[in-house]
C-alpha cells in the first residue's frame, strides 16, 4: 500500500501495488469498494474540491474516479505519478519520475496547465502548505518550495549528506535534525533555512531531545556518549559519558532527568543541570531503541529484545511491567492524547496498547516494512514513517488509516518523524538526509 487518502464522507481510500484503489469504513474497518482501472502501481491519491479522487500510478496514468459510485471518470495520460496535490484554486499538482518536473493539471478539462522545472531527479513528494506555496521533494536530496501561481521557486532545502535519523522541535520553533553525516542541523522552518551546524559527534547521530531549560540533548553511534548542545549559540555546553555503545534514544523525564536508551542494553537516567548519572536500569537483553514517558510518569522502552516493551517507574527505578506483543524490535514509541500508548516495529505493524493494565487494544497494519517512527498530530490522529518509504496517517480511535494510500512516499526509507506547530507541518527525515516538510490544515 503505497497511498492514503481521507475522503468526504469520511471513508478512507487506499492504493497499493496490485493497481487497485479500495475504499474503507473507519469506524468498522470494513471494505466498502475496490475501484480498478490502473495497470500499474497506485502510487498517490488525492480528494479534488469537487470530492472526485485522483489517483496516480506508475502506468503513466492518473485517474478520476466518483468515489460515491466506483466510476472511472477521466484518464489523464501523465509520465509514471509519484505524487499528487490538490492546489487551493482547485489545479492538480503531480510529481513523476520525469526528471523532477511538477505538471499542473485543470481536472475538470484534463488540460495541462503549467509545468513547474528545477529538481533533478524523480519528483517523489508533494504537500500543500497554508499559504498556498507547494512543497517537492525529490531523489536529488533537495526541498523545494513553489508558488504555484506563478510558477516560481521560492526556496530550497538542503545540507545533510546522510540518513536523518532524529528530529526535535526546539523551545524557539526552530527544527534540530541529526543524521548519519554526524551533524546536527538547525532549520528556520517558516522558510527552510538552514540556520547552523552543529559539529561534534565522531559518528552517526541518532536521537534528540530538548531540555527543560531548552538545551539540546544528542546521541549517537560515537561510543556512547551523550552531548548538551546551547542551540542559541550553536556551543557544545557538556559531554555525558557512561555508555559502553550507540545512544540510540533520547527522553526527559517529567522531573527534568534525562533518560537514554542504548545498543548497550541499559537505560541511564541523568541529571542535565550537573550532567551526573542518577540511575542505570537493566532488563533488556538487546539494544535498547526507543523511549516514550507516559502520563503517569513512568518511562516506556522498546527495544531489539524479540519485540518487548518494558515500563519502568523512574523514581525507583524498577521494573513494572513488560508487554509483549510483537514479534520483532521496537524501533518507535508515542504516547497518544488519551494516554494509550503506540509501538512501531519491525515486525510492519503499530500496536496500541493500555499502559494501566498492559494490554494490547489495537494492531495497526498497512506498512510493507520496519516501522521507525512515529508522531501524534495536534488532532490525535498517528504519523508513522517506515522502511518502505512511505508515511501513513492513522486513527487511532479505530485503529483504521486515515486512507489507503500513503500520505506521502519519498525515495528512501523514512527514518524519523517531528510536528512543528506553526505552521502545523509533519517533517519526515529519510535515509538520503532529506528533510520532507508536509504542511497540515490548520489556522
Amino acid at each position: 500500500v503505497f497511498a492514503l487518502a481521507v475522503l468526504p464522507d469520511g471513508r478512507l481510500a487506499s492504493g497499493a501495488d496490485d493497481g487497485t484503489i479500495k475504499l474503507w469504513d473507519p469506524a468498522t474497518g470494513q471494505l466498502q469498494a475496490t475501484l480498478e482501472g490502473h495497470s500499474g502501481s497506485v502510487m498517490a491519491l488525492a480528494v479534488l474540491p469537487d470530492g472526485r479522487l485522483a489517483s496516480g500510478a506508475d502506468d503513466r496514468t492518473i485517474k478520476l474516479w466518483d468515489q460515491a459510485t466506483g466510476e472511472l471518470k477521466a484518464t489523464l495520460e501523465s509520465f509514471p505519478v509519484l505524487a499528487l496535490a490538490v492546489l487551493p484554486d482547485g489545479r492538480l499538482a503531480s510529481g513523476a519520475n520525469s526528471y523532477g518536473t511538477i505538471s499542473l493539471l485543470d481536472p475538470a478539462t484534463g488540460q495541462l496547465k503549467a509545468t513547474l522545472e528545477g529538481h533533478y531527479g524523480w519528483l517523489t513528494a508533494l504537500a500543500v502548505l497554508p499559504d498556498g506555496r507547494l512543497a517537492s521533494g525529490t531523489c536529488d536530496c533537495t526541498i523545494k518550495l513553489w508558488d504555484p501561481a506563478k510558477g516560481q521557486l521560492k526556496a530550497t532545502f538542503e545540507g545533510h549528506s546522510g540518513s536523518v535519523n532524529a528530529l526535535a522541535v526546539l523551545a524557539d520553533g526552530r527544527l534540530a535534525s541529526g543524521a548519519g553525516d554526524r551533524t546536527i542541523k538547525l532549520w528556520d522552518p517558516a522558510n527552510g533555512q538552514l540556520k547552523a551546524t552543529l559539529e561534534g559527534h565522531s559518528d552517526s547521530v541518532y536521537a534528540l531531545a530538548v531540555l527543560p531549560d531548552g538545551r539540546l540533548a544528542s546521541g549517537a553511534d560515537d561510543g556512547g556518549t551523550i552531548k548538551l548542545w546551547d542551540p542559541a549559540s550553536g556551543q557544545l555546553k557538556a559531554t555525558l559519558e557512561g555508555h559502553s555503545d550507540s545512544v540510540c534514544a533520547l527522553a526527559v523525564l517529567p522531573d527534568g532527568r534525562l533518560a537514554s536508551g542504548s545498543s548497550d542494553r541499559t537505560i541511564k537516567l541523568w541529571d542535565p543541570a550537573n550532567g551526573q548519572l542518577k540511575a542505570t536500569l537493566e532488563g533488556h537483553s538487546d539494544s535498547v531503541y526507543a523511549l516514550a514517558v507516559l502520563p503517569d510518569g513512568r518511562l516506556a522502552s522498546g527495544a531489539d529484545d524479540g519485540g518487548t516493551i518494558k515500563l519502568w517507574d523512574p523514581a525507583s527505578g524498577q521494573l513494572k511491567a513488560t508487554l509483549e506483543g510483537h514479534s520483532d524490535s521496537v524501533c518507535a514509541l508515542a504516547v497518544l492524547p488519551d494516554g494509550r500508548l503506540a509501538s512501531g516495529s519491525s515486525d510492519r505493524t503499530i500496536k496500541l496498547w493500555d499502559p494501566a493494565n498492559g494490554q494490547l487494544k489495537a494492531t495497526l497494519t498497512g506498512h510493507s516494512r520496519y516501522v521507525n517512527a512515529l508522531a501524534v498530530l495536534p488532532d490525535g490522529q498517528l504519523a508513522s514513517g517506515a522502511d518502505d518509504r512511505t508515511i501513513r496517517l492513522w486513527d487511532p480511535t479505530s485503529g483504521e488509516p486515515e486512507s489507503s494510500q500513503p500520505q506521502f512516499v519519498a525515495d528512501a526509507a523514512i527514518t524519523s518523524l517531528a510536528f512543528l506547530p506553526a505552521p502545523p507541518t509533519l517533517v519526515a527525515g529519510d535515509a538520503s538526509g532529506r528533510l520532507h516538510w508536509l504542511r497540515l490544515p490548520g489556522p
